[in-house]
């Protein structure tokens, strides 16, 4: 649509956009008469007392921006989403005269693509202001391009969506994931910030395996041409190749749970490089000499952060293959190449039946879990989708956020990398080439390449001595945790407020709703028998590395 957005007047002197028309019908932006005190009269009619972050669609020249500023609001986030570049530069040279002085916090955004939105939502939304969120509307501005709001309306629903997904997340894994960081600091401690890997991988090929069910076809092509690449696989795709006799150079583990251990238990080679994060289940780091990790976020992460001994942060798409991939990307790997990411049903299966994850499935076969059952799991809530050949094929919602996320990431500017999926089957076909696994391995990655990595010289992520005194501080501070009443109000849970109520989000949650001097109790009972629990790994630690405390 293209508009000459004009400046006129309004009675009152100040500056507007004039009306202008579209589609035979006269669109005026704001009063003609009284642009700010239309603005106040409707800011004011709304109440955000209760509210954190304030949304509004359309900029326009800021008079509602104005009219909030008045306000004087404390503590609110302000998001502005404006479609149009002409009309910011027109905010941009008429502020002055409408801004008489800004006493808010607030962001514009101009024209944002998903990933940019996303990108800025995470930033200021989460489980404790999610549903302290207010929507103002510039119906006026929206008319100019209604899909392009609509878009931002859908993006902001998928993020609040993903936001209470995690809520239920962190109440079912969130002690587990902080009791496995915990157990883990003594791997952590020797090995690695996955960043160093840059001048041994960067603008060589990394060939990403997953687990779909197409990578049967490409196994044998695989074993002739591994040393073309650098190759990473998942966990559920680790049996598949040393089952073959192809040694990868790096799996990547990442899940807590038992069941995760079991698609590793039977491998014997300790050389391979492990990439991992604090939250792994403990069982994994074992089996491993040397380990790469990267920062999830988690709150064992964040107190790591706060003493410098933090890996790097990378961001994911909830899945062990997005984490992968956004490794493998920052680490400067090129071409990017993907085999067996179907993300979606091959004969009514997501997984090769190469991998431990298929086997432990029908393992587990019972009188109470039988074949009809388990293909009612593995089928529950099937969408078609179409595949890279133009064919509808089945595939389920969380493997197609999977295939978005990709697409999109796929599309970030701030990388120049060739994305190749060479899979033969499945949905990923958006923003990526789609090629054959034989040419890409005898036109594109046709040579051998060196992977020679020399760790010896390499700085390691916490020294003996600053372990030590990290063990001895946390001790102390979780050890007096335990010993103080009304804990919830305190200075010394505030300070590990993040750790401490991460695996009670949803409780907390519950309670902003709801409060009860009942409620806080039972919760205060419960977290310190959470730091008990903390204070047990922590003095394991203790016992096993520093006798001489």
């Amino acid at each position: 649509m293209n508009i000459n957005f004009k400046i006129g007047l309004s009675k009152n002197n100040l500056p507007i956009i004039e009306p202008f028309e579209i589609n035979n019908e006269t669109i005026a932006i704001q009063s003609a008469y009284s642009p700010d005190r239309e603005a106040e009269r409707i800011i004011n009619n709304v109440d955000f007392s209760d509210k954190e972050i304030i949304i509004i669609l359309g900029l326009g020249l800021g008079y509602y921006l104005a009219a909030l500023s008045k306000k004087k609001l404390q503590n609110k986030k302000i998001i502005v989403i404006e479609k149009f570049a002409e009309i910011y530069n027109l905010f941009l040279q008429h502020k002055d005269k409408i801004f008489r002085q800004n006493n808010c916090d607030f962001e514009i955004l101009i024209n944002p693509n998903e990933h940019e939105l996303m990108t800025v939502f995470s930033q200021y939304i989460n489980f404790k202001n999610f549903f302290k969120i207010k929507i103002i509307e510039n119906h006026n501005l929206m008319k100019l391009d209604i899909n392009f709001y609509h878009f931002v309306l859908k993006s902001l629903q998928k993020y609040l969506e993903f936001t209470q997904s995690n809520l239920l997340t962190t109440s079912k894994f969130g002690e587990e994931w902080i009791l496995n960081s915990f157990e883990n600091l003594r791997y952590y401690k020797d090995n690695y910030n996955f960043p160093i890997l840059k001048k041994y991988c960067a603008d060589k090929p990394a060939l990403i395996v997953s687990a779909g069910p197409s990578l049967e076809k490409n196994i044998q092509l695989l074993k002739k041409f591994k040393d073309n690449f650098f190759v990473f696989c998942v966990d559920t795709a680790a049996n598949a190749l040393i089952s073959n006799n192809i040694i990868p150079d790096f799996i990547c583990a990442i899940d807590s749970q038992i069941e995760n251990y079991k698609l590793l238990e039977n491998i014997e080679n300790p050389n391979i490089y492990l990439i991992t994060t604090l939250i792994v289940n403990p069982n994994i780091p074992k089996k491993f000499n040397t380990q790469f990790y990267f920062n999830t976020k988690q709150p064992v992460d964040s107190l790591l952060e706060k003493f410098g001994y933090s890996a790097n942060f990378v961001k994911s798409g909830g899945s062990v293959a997005t984490s992968l991939f956004s490794i493998v990307r920052e680490i400067y790997c090129n071409p990017i190449i993907f085999i067996g990411q179907d993300l979606s049903f091959t004969n009514l299966y997501t997984h090769t039946k190469l991998s431990n994850k298929f086997l432990n499935i029908y393992k587990s076969l019972n009188k109470f879990t039988t074949f009809e059952t388990l293909f009612f799991n593995e089928n529950i809530g099937q969408i078609y989708e179409t595949d890279i050949f133009g064919k509808r094929v089945f595939t389920s919602k969380s493997l197609l956020d999977f295939c978005r996320w990709f697409e999109l990431e796929f599309t970030n500017p701030g990388y120049n990398c060739r994305y190749i999926n060479a899979s033969g089957a499945g949905i990923l076909k958006n923003n990526i080439e789609i090629i054959d696994f034989e040419k890409v391995c005898s036109e594109i990655c046709s040579k051998k390449i060196s992977k020679h990595i020399l760790l010896e010289n390499e700085q390691k992520l916490i020294s003996d001595n600053n372990f030590q005194n990290l063990i001895k501080k946390l001790n102390n501070d979780f050890a007096k945790l335990l010993n103080i009443e009304n804990l919830l109000n305190s200075d010394e849970f505030a300070k590990f407020n993040e750790l401490l109520s991460f695996p009670f989000q949803k409780q907390l949650f519950e309670m902003t709703l709801s409060s009860t001097k009942t409620n806080t109790k039972i919760l205060e009972q419960q977290i310190k028998a959470f730091i008990k629990k903390c204070c047990a790994c922590i003095n394991t630690l203790k016992n096993n590395y520093f006798r001489n405390f």
